[in-house]
């Protein structure tokens, strides 16, 4: 009873964001000895102390991952979330951050002598106070601590060290926690690259800044507003204007802008002097109002592509019944490669509930005249859609058999599923995709939201 009690307590207090409370819950049970706390209740507390120590509390949700640069600088300019009591953070004045520091290394240690299991949530909390107090160290070594103990560090794990050094100006070893997240299959997102950048760029660090420039490029959409002032601090910067070769194999760099997708070549700054800074507008036919340059569309990593494409034949050949996806594979091998995929189901049903065969052959001819080699598509539709019924008329017939003549259409068997196919063909010849199918179903969930997303924009 005392134990449910404690419990309901605690969870208010989480819901709440209320550090006090929850230390008195705390201190009564341990002065009372009638309890004895388990992994959950350490690990609600834990959270709460971090979150006092850095001197915001909000209430506790699970899978917390906020993330800040400047979350050892909170001030005036800190957004509340939310209009609700729930859903506010809480300032915290110093005197409760000292508390809390306290009761948060005090409640590890206890964790520790009584041989209580650690989490990724409580070696985070522990990570964040080393924060609080700038010891970066710390916050490295409970990343290190995950690994020894087998748990796998998330994003916010590397965070309290990453932010630490950068706001320390310590560029060396913010890089290197950088590295140990990509070892460990961890990438930074916005904020972090923000914070990169801005240690790169106020200790003048060239090659740093070129690295996550690129990074930047290849990870984000659209930057922040903050990022985007970095970026103009440093071209405008008497650093910037010092680095970059004068001369340089123009045939290495077109080679390697050719093996990258095009639109960079990654070989470093070439030039030098200082560079001509403005902002300017990209009008919606892609061309920048500042140089008259039209933007290009710059592919994705091959590497990264090819990885993808391994990825979406293992999905398919755990799916697909009686090796067809492997003898799919072996016909692209043979017959390819294409420079454009059609998707006929998608196609040929369009706007209609019957399967039209001089729609989809309308679509061919026409991406087919757009081709540089004139080659016909490849053309991926069930067997069904052009078997029997209609599919009998002579007209229908005559196209089919093109098709056929032209090694460009290739019917997928019973119980498969035409999506598989015409995706990992337009992934692995790198060409365009023609479909109206917006892929959001589960079929796509599965690929994930870093690479699939950036694919699709790219060849769709």
């Amino acid at each position: 009873m005392v134990e449910v009690q404690f419990r309901i307590k605690l969870d208010q207090c989480s819901k709440r964001g209320d550090f006090s409370t929850a230390i008195a819950l705390y201190d009564s049970v341990q002065k009372q000895g009638n309890l004895e706390l388990g992994q959950y209740h350490y690990t609600v507390l834990l959270y709460l102390c971090s979150s006092a120590a850095v001197g915001v509390v909000s209430p506790m949700k699970s899978g917390n991952d906020s993330r800040t640069i400047s979350i050892m600088n909170v001030g005036d300019d800190f957004v509340e979330g939310g209009e609700g009591k729930e859903d506010c953070a809480l300032r915290i004045d110093d005197n409760v951050k000292r508390l809390a520091l306290l009761k948060g290394f005090e409640i590890y240690e206890k964790m520790c002598a009584e041989k209580i299991p650690l989490n990724e949530a409580t070696l985070t909390s522990v990570a964040r106070m080393a924060m609080s107090i700038g010891d970066g160290e710390l916050a490295f070594q409970m990343v290190n601590k995950m690994k020894e103990l087998g748990i796998n560090p998330r994003l916010r794990s590397y965070g309290p060290a990453l932010f630490t050094f950068c706001n320390k100006g310590d560029v060396e070893k913010a890089f290197v926690v950088e590295e140990h997240m990509l070892k460990n299959g961890v990438y930074p997102e916005g904020p972090e690259l923000e914070a990169l950048l801005k240690v790169s760029v106020e200790t003048g660090t060239a090659d740093k800044v070129y690295h996550v420039l690129h990074k930047l490029r290849s990870s984000l959409r659209q930057v922040s507003v903050s990022t985007a002032d970095l970026i103009e601090n440093w071209f405008g910067s008497k650093a910037a204007s010092r680095v970059g070769k004068r001369k340089w194999d123009q045939g290495l760099i077109l080679e390697a802008v050719k093996n990258g997708g095009g639109g960079w070549h990654g070989q470093g700054w070439l030039g030098k002097g200082n560079w001509a800074v403005k902002r300017t507008h990209v009008g919606a036919d892609g061309y920048c109002e500042g140089c008259g340059e039209k933007l290009v569309t710059i592919d994705l990593d091959p590497i990264e592509t090819e990885n993808f494409a391994r990825s979406v034949a293992s999905i398919a050949m755990k799916r697909e019944k009686n090796s067809s996806f492997q003898r799919f594979q072996k016909w692209l091998d043979y017959y390819g490669p294409f420079e454009a995929v059609v998707d006929g189901a998608n196609v040929g049903l369009l706007t209609q509930k019957s399967f039209s065969v001089s729609k989809v052959n309308a679509i061919v001819n026409g991406i087919r005249q757009k081709l540089p080699s004139k080659k016909m598509p490849l053309i991926i539709v069930h067997h069904k859609r052009i078997e029997g019924g209609n599919m009998e008329e002579p007209a229908n017939k005559k196209i089919i058999e093109k098709w056929k003549n032209a090694d460009a259409i290739f019917p997928t068997p019973t119980g498969s599923n035409d999506d598989w196919y015409w995706l990992y063909a337009a992934i692995k010849f790198k060409c365009l995709l023609v479909t109206n199918d917006e892929m959001r179903d589960h079929i796509f969930q599965l690929l994930g939201n870093d690479f699939f997303p950036r694919w699709k924009e790219r060849h769709q």
